[in-house]
């Protein structure tokens, strides 16, 4: 039964956060192109030069709270979901 919820749990995260991200890609299309651009560039191995380790500080600094605002309040739609189809 553990599993089963936990399973059920990451499903509904997903969900939230694959929601919320097709709506902010069609809101901010470019946004999304740069973060495309930014995880290019990192899965490339550009953060072992100085100029990666300098954009990933800026990066951070700009956006760093706002994405981590969007997915603590994918996670508490996920868990509310949950929570409401549990009763």
């Amino acid at each position: 039964m553990v599993a089963d919820d936990a399973l059920h749990s990451a499903s509904a995260l997903y969900q939230a956060v694959n929601a919320e991200l097709n709506r902010q890609t069609s809101e901010s299309p470019y946004v999304a192109l740069g973060v495309a651009a930014g995880i290019g560039f990192v899965v490339g191995g550009g953060l072992a030069s100085p100029l990666g380790q300098a954009l990933l500080r800026a990066s951070f600094r700009a956006f760093g709270g706002t994405v981590l605002q969007t997915v603590l309040h994918a996670s508490a739609e996920a868990v509310e979901q949950h929570d409401s189809t549990a009763k």
